[in-house]
């Protein structure tokens, strides 16, 4: 049974980053989804696609996109969900 996955705005741009950042933009059911929860409480989402992950942090509104097991490649703080819609 095939189900439909609907994106919402924060794993659009995420896969938008890791297509500029990778050279091909993932199909959001190709990414990996997870959630953070630090002392019991939400605190945001990790995404991977190959050799890239992304870490998004609710309270700072800031995506950071990693190559796996190296260096930081982006930070981007998102100031306004408009600028998230603009930029998805």
């Amino acid at each position: 049974m095939e189900v439909a996955v609907q994106a919402d705005p924060i794993h659009c741009f995420v896969a938008q980053l890791m297509g500029e950042l990778g050279g091909e933009t993932p199909d959001p059911t190709e990414m990996t989804k997870g959630v953070l929860v630090r002392e019991g409480h939400y605190c945001g989402r990790a995404f991977t696609f190959r050799d890239l992950r992304a870490v998004w942090f609710a309270e700072a509104n800031e995506i950071k996109v990693y190559r796996d097991r190296g260096p930081l490649l982006r930070a981007v703080r998102l100031d306004s969900r408009s600028e998230l819609c603009r930029a998805a």
